[in-house]
């Protein structure tokens, strides 16, 4: 797998703004991806020394109009 394919995005909030003074960043990555291939992929594309990488995997809203989801 690439680095670029690996991490998709930086993640633009407030709370990623909040993180960044304690020198924490967000990202979007692929699912499928494992912590070493992240830390591998932030050192390959930015050049910098990794700490520590922390996952978690949030499911979207489930939707629906009226009485019936949406799929």
């Amino acid at each position: 797998m690439n680095s670029y394919d690996i991490i998709r995005n930086i993640l633009v909030t407030e709370k990623s703004a909040l993180l960044k003074e304690a020198n924490q960043y967000a990202f979007k990555v692929d699912p499928k991806a494992n912590k070493f291939q992240i830390a591998a992929a932030i050192t390959e594309i930015y050049g910098v020394k990794v700490a520590s990488v922390n996952i978690i995997n949030c499911l979207g809203k489930k939707k629906r109009v009226g009485r019936s989801p949406i799929v």
